[in-house]
């Protein structure tokens, strides 16, 4: 099944090709908010939403079922992790010990498989939220004034480009009363698509470094580099808090996990006794 992400990131395909081309030849303003991002990760924007969008939370979720089911069998084998009768001396000895050895590592390796399922239900929670957010972003950006900067050499039209972004809607035109108006793009506060856009609460946040005022001059290099700027900082800021948070689920669980204790193999002497019971 497909989510929010997986979707829009077709749809989006072709402005993200866009932004990452552009970084690449006009790059950015020196003392812009993409750079540490692009450093941090080594990833352009694309390339960052792609790598998100091809983890969803379902085979995580299968393995966190599986690990449960290695739980409940490996608990159902401990009854039967007994002492023998029928070995004394030195080889009953060792026996003991070494009986002792595996029900110890049989109960870390029961306890890691609920740590581990739990672990991966976490994560799989975290990522699904992440990619909500990420697609929340995502959107925001397909409407933004600096998608049309980027897109308005490529083949949109003199009415404000409205057979832009194939797959926003159904039969790939803007949503009725969104997007470039008749006489021009008509953005407002944050950059975003007017009438119709994403609701009060729904776009980039204050500051979010999208323009205020309008697009940019096309066919501008500058304004080219600049608004593919923009929106690989506010894709990259969300892709790092994924990354970030599920690097740090990842971490809390690890901690933990108990290590198995070493299998030491006790010494036998000469002096072996087996008992046998008619």
């Amino acid at each position: 099944m497909t989510d929010a992400l997986a979707r829009l990131h077709a749809a989006g395909s072709p402005l993200l090709s866009r932004v990452d081309e552009t970084l690449s030849r006009h790059g950015a303003p020196a003392d812009h908010a993409v750079w540490p991002l692009l450093r941090r990760r080594g990833l352009l924007p694309g390339d960052a939403v792609a790598n998100i969008a091809a983890w969803p939370a379902g085979p995580l979720r299968e393995r966190a079922a599986l690990m449960r089911h290695h739980h409940e069998q490996s608990a159902a084998v401990a009854p039967l992790l007994t002492a023998s009768s029928t070995w004394d001396g030195s080889a009953g000895a060792a026996f003991e010990a070494r009986l002792t050895t595996v029900r110890r590592e049989h109960d870390v390796l029961t306890g890691n498989a609920a740590t581990l399922s739990a672990c991966l239900d976490d994560l799989a929670d975290w990522i699904e939220r992440g990619r909500a957010r990420l697609a929340h972003t995502l959107a925001a950006v397909l409407r933004s004034a600096e998608a049309v900067t980027l897109t308005v050499d490529s083949g949109l039209s003199a009415d404000g480009g409205r057979e832009a972004w194939s797959g926003l809607s159904a039969g790939g035109r803007w949503p009725t009363g969104s997007g470039p108006s008749a006489g021009g793009v008509k953005p407002v506060g944050d950059g975003l698509f007017a009438a119709g856009g994403l609701s009060a609460g729904g776009g980039l946040s204050a500051g979010s470094g999208l323009s205020v005022g309008g697009v940019l001059s096309a066919g501008s290099g500058l304004a080219q580099g600049r608004a593919a700027a923009d929106i690989g900082a506010e894709l990259l800021a969300e892709a790092d808090r994924f990354w970030v948070g599920a690097l740090q689920v990842s971490q809390a669980w690890a901690s933990r996990l108990e290590t198995s204790p070493a299998a030491a193999t006790p010494a036998v002497g000469a002096s072996t006794h087996l008992r046998v019971e008619l």
